[in-house]
């Protein structure tokens, strides 16, 4: 998406490391500690929003890439877009887990992610995930970002809605 819309990526595994260094060993495996913890994570979207107000106010379209799991973060993000006078839209993404799995085991063997994620990881978000209110389903897309198809509509949605992207 980032790479066919030609926008600039800012992206929570990133950001989080760039705040508060690498998880240690010892919180490793352990949701909500270390760097993954409440005011980790507060610290990281208030770092990701600031960067983003910071592009769009240079006229760069960006892309949050994070995991939005609570409406109060969603609610933020939309904040920034409001105040900066361009179009907010929450991509809501969905894939298998199956495929996700099979995503993961890629990025482990590749070794060079940023992201800590595993399947471990990826449940407890889906547990915790606050669903999307009813004026945020308004501002949303669903990807199935395992199809191709669906990622291609999206595109050329961003493009109908955005022409100078």
């Amino acid at each position: 998406l980032v790479e066919a819309l030609g926008v600039v990526r800012l992206r929570s595994d990133v950001e989080r490391k760039r705040l508060h260094g690498a998880q240690t060993e010892d919180a490793k495996g352990m949701l909500h500690a270390g760097i993954y913890s409440p005011q980790a994570s507060e610290a990281t979207y208030r770092r990701l929003h600031e960067l983003a107000e910071t592009a769009l106010n240079a006229g760069f379209s960006a892309v949050i890439d994070a995991s939005y799991l609570k409406q109060e973060q969603r609610q933020a993000a939309w904040q920034v877009a409001e105040s900066t006078g361009v179009p907010f839209l929450i991509i809501d993404c969905q894939a298998p887990d199956a495929v996700i799995e099979q995503w993961l085991a890629q990025r482990q063997a590749q070794g060079a992610d940023a992201s800590d994620a595993t399947m471990e990881v990826i449940r407890a978000q889906q547990a915790d995930r606050e669903a999307l209110s009813e004026a945020e389903q308004l501002l949303s897309r669903r990807v199935d970002t395992h199809e191709a198809a669906s990622l291609d509509d999206l595109v050329a949605a961003i493009r109908q809605r955005l022409p100078g992207l």
